[in-house]
């Protein structure tokens, strides 16, 4: 499920026309792929009757007809299409989930007919568009110039609606096949971590909600619930279950009522219809993807123009869908935040979603910085501790009113989709947002974590160095304190990668 290997940014995820979607000017736009889809698609038919007008044989009888008949489809079947999404996602998004794929096939196989019968007929109609007879005159010379460019520009067009209906249907067989998620860590049992094991239950109970099947502990600093195919790096693929994937640094910084709400947020989508909800969209917007990907394929610069419609259309999908879909998987978030309420209270859910923005934040620098430290035979004994204490010292280095203010407005960037902002989440709980994030940022420079396991913590360490170094060079343990070395403040804050 996009992405495919989960990311702790705090920043959009998914394709760009859907990240557009998602922020304040989504609404425009949304407006500008559409008008942009429009002129895609009308303009071949248009042209096609323009160039016919003149003509009266048989064939240009029937050309005239096709593209009328285009013309009609592409008024009809993109307002029929925005209707049954608009209408179906009215219903909790269960109704518009049953019918999404099959919308999605339909959608792409009627923009694939649509594209072919386009090229065909523009082609066909340019026949009967002949440049004038020569002549030694200035004027005729120019005027036959201007036809004879414009009907090369106008074939290729033609040539590349036609290819584009091709790779749209190109992608049919694997549109929904989805690639295990790459996850790192270890799975949890009950004799090497007896208490988280048994906090997870002790919740699931009190919620009324599934106990996941399986629990792993990783390096990442995000944590999710799923019953996707997972690929556990340094152990493979494993079997489907439902799976909850929990930090080893929010087991370190989290105090125990944070934890709570943290795995009961998380359990939370078990008690609803949100697994079901992410298992139908996400692998429908990832057929979206591919198409997209397959027909923005580099080819020759004339026929890109007839690919240009293809590419409108699929992101207008992006765009109608990804709204739709967003705000249902948004609402069920909230929902899931009250479930970590109930588990244990909104202040420990805000202050808890504090820590996690935070300790998203050098993710990436910290997960380049020891894998440049592996391929050089340089190993670690705990990442946890390093990350952990790495970003202590991030947040000492950024200026702390633009921080707070930063992560009122931050998103927290999830493997299946984006959760709502931080204030958003703290207003629906009754949580003042400025209190609870200035509280979680003093928390963090003294942690009081409940479920620390270091040798679970090493263990995973030692895996990762393992993955990350270079074949044939041995690894030698540097246990210096506070390693790596402090690495430059972000350029960044929370508040200048929220969405929009």
């Amino acid at each position: 499920m996009p992405p495919q290997e989960p990311s702790g940014n705090i920043k959009p995820s998914g394709p760009a026309p859907v990240a557009a979607a998602r922020g304040p000017g989504g609404r425009r736009a949304l407006h500008g792929y559409l008008l942009t889809l429009a002129i895609g698609l009308l303009a071949a038919p248009v042209i096609s009757l323009l160039v016919l007008r003149g003509a009266h044989d048989a064939l240009s009888t029937e050309l005239r007809s096709a593209a009328g008949w285009i013309l009609s489809a592409v008024v009809v079947l993109p307002s029929a299409c925005v209707g049954g999404v608009l209408v179906l996602g009215r219903r909790r998004g269960v109704a518009l989930a049953r019918c999404f794929r099959a919308l999605v096939r339909l959608g792409l196989a009627a923009l694939a007919v649509l594209l072919v019968a386009q090229g065909v007929v523009l082609i066909l109609s340019l026949g009967y568009l002949t440049p004038p007879p020569d002549s030694r005159g200035v004027d005729d010379m120019l005027r036959g110039y201007v036809v004879t460019s414009g009907l090369l520009i106008l074939g290729a067009t033609g040539v590349g609606l036609v290819v584009a209906g091709f790779l749209v249907i190109s992608q049919w067989r694997g549109l929904f096949e989805v690639m295990p998620i790459d996850v790192d860590g270890t799975i949890v049992t009950t004799d090497r971590m007896p208490d988280l094991a048994t906090r997870v239950a002790r919740i699931a109970s009190l919620l009324g909600a599934r106990a996941p099947t399986r629990i792993i502990v990783g390096l990442r600093p995000t944590a999710f619930v799923t019953r996707a195919q997972l690929a556990l790096r340094g152990s493979g693929i494993l079997p489907l279950q439902e799976t909850l994937y929990v930090p080893l640094a929010a087991l370190r910084t989290l105090d125990g009522t944070e934890l709570d709400a943290l795995i009961g947020h998380e359990l939370g989508h078990f008690r609803g219809e949100d697994l079901y909800l992410t298992e139908r969209f996400v692998p429908a917007m990832i057929g979206l993807q591919r198409s997209m990907e397959s027909v923005a394929t580099p080819g020759a610069r004339l026929l890109a123009w007839g690919r240009l419609p293809a590419m409108c259309v699929i992101a207008g999908m992006f765009m109608l869908v990804g709204r739709v879909s967003t705000a249902i998987m948004r609402s069920r978030e909230l929902a899931a935040d009250r479930a970590a309420a109930e588990a244990s209270s909104g202040a420990a859910n805000i202050t808890g979603i504090t820590k996690m923005l935070i300790l998203s934040m050098p993710w990436n620098q910290f997960a380049r910085t020891y894998g440049r430290l592996a391929h050089k035979g340089v190993g670690r004994r705990n990442l946890v501790k390093d990350y952990v204490n790495l970003t202590q010292r991030v947040i000492e280095k950024v200026d702390r009113q633009r921080l707070v203010q930063g992560l009122l407005r931050a998103q927290i960037a999830h493997p299946f989709d984006l959760h709502p902002p931080l204030a958003q989440r703290a207003s629906a709980l009754g949580v003042n947002a400025e209190e609870a994030v200035v509280r979680a940022i003093a928390d963090l420079a003294q942690p009081k974590g409940t479920e620390i396991c270091e040798s679970v913590e090493e263990e995973v360490t030692a895996t990762e160095m393992e993955l990350a170094r270079l074949p044939g060079r041995s690894l030698v343990v540097d246990d210096r304190e506070m390693y790596p070395p402090t690495p430059t403040a972000p350029s960044e804050s929370p508040e200048s990668k929220e969405s929009g």
